[in-house]
């Protein structure tokens, strides 16, 4: 395929395009690739067909990415990877309730290059409004082809967005952003709580609650992991860091190296690393279905506590 001649993509594939359908089976590459003298098998066309093609049938765009840009799913996978950064960044724990949902910024995504086929014009604004031509020097060339799915100079961007979500990386920041809101919802409820009932639920306290909000942990949720959270307060702080006090007597944190201070308590990234990790240790209890009877299995395994020792020398 690649000794196609100087021939252009779109001349090719009509070979596979037989029945003028815009895209091709199987059956249709097997014909096209005899027609090209390459001794090819029905199941040879099969698997070119899995391997390269987007869907289930071959379009133009994917011969011709196939064909002359073999490096492309990196640069997708940045430019996913790009998308997912600026449209959904992480945001305060502080204000989960001023935050916008997931599928706020999938609408942002949709509004900024449309629900079908644009024009390239079109298609490439948008990735410049996202800032995502700044990936690779190539990058709005590169996409605009692989998206022109019938070859026809119009870009598909249905299929770039559905792209988009369906990737990893924006995957992994939908749920690092449900986890922030998670902790922060949850502090907000024991603060509720206070208000109301005048009593903090049992084990939390102001201080503890809000060492769960900086190493992650949910407060309600993750009672498991609290211990996690206990010895961060009594851990001494990361370097460059010293506590102060406000003039109302409001204990805060300077950073002697950035010269920035906050009224959150900083922790070292070993605790906030120990937290993650102490939050997904738990007891589980799975229901196992055999021969439509369910059985209930218990892990009997007991959690062990990290020794942060080595971590951080409790104060004296």
């Amino acid at each position: 395929l690649s000794k196609r001649g100087g021939r252009p993509v779109s001349q090719l594939f009509r070979l596979f395009d037989r029945r003028v359908r815009r895209k091709a089976d199987p059956r249709d590459v097997y014909e096209g690739l005899r027609s090209l003298g390459i001794a090819a098998t029905l199941g040879d066309a099969q698997g070119l067909v899995k391997a390269i093609a987007r869907g289930k049938e071959l379009r133009c765009s994917d011969l011709a990415v196939f064909l002359d840009d073999p490096d492309f799913a990196s640069l997708e996978a940045a430019v996913c990877a790009g998308a997912a950064s600026r449209l959904l960044p992480p945001p305060p724990v502080t204000s989960y309730a001023q935050c916008e949902p997931i599928s706020h910024a999938i609408q942002q995504l949709r509004d900024l290059f449309g629900d079908s086929f644009v024009t390239r014009r079109a298609f490439a604004d948008g990735l410049r409004q996202l800032q995502l031509d700044r990936v690779a020097p190539d990058v709005v060339q590169r996409l605009t082809t692989a998206y022109d799915l019938n070859g026809d100079g119009r870009v598909h961007a249905r299929a770039f967005v559905k792209t988009i979500t369906k990737s990893q990386a924006w995957k992994r920041a939908a749920k690092a952003r449900k986890r922030i809101l998670e902790v922060a919802r949850e502090a907000e409820e024991v603060y509720d709580q206070v208000d109301e009932e005048g009593y903090w639920p049992i084990g939390l306290d102001e201080e503890l609650v809000e060492a769960c909000r900086g190493l992650g942990l949910r407060c309600l949720t993750d009672t498991h992991a609290l211990w996690v959270a206990r010895r961060a307060l009594q851990s001494e702080l990361p370097p460059n860091w010293v506590r102060s006090h406000a003039k109302d007597g409001r204990p805060f944190f300077h950073d002697l190296v950035s010269n920035t201070s906050t009224w959150d308590r900083p922790f070292a990234p070993e605790f906030v690393n120990l937290a993650r990790d102490a939050a997904t240790r738990r007891r589980r209890r799975r229901l196992v279905e055999d021969d439509d009877e369910a059985l209930v299995v218990e892990d009997d395994s007991e959690e062990e506590e990290v020794d942060v020792e080595r971590i951080s020398r409790p104060k004296s």
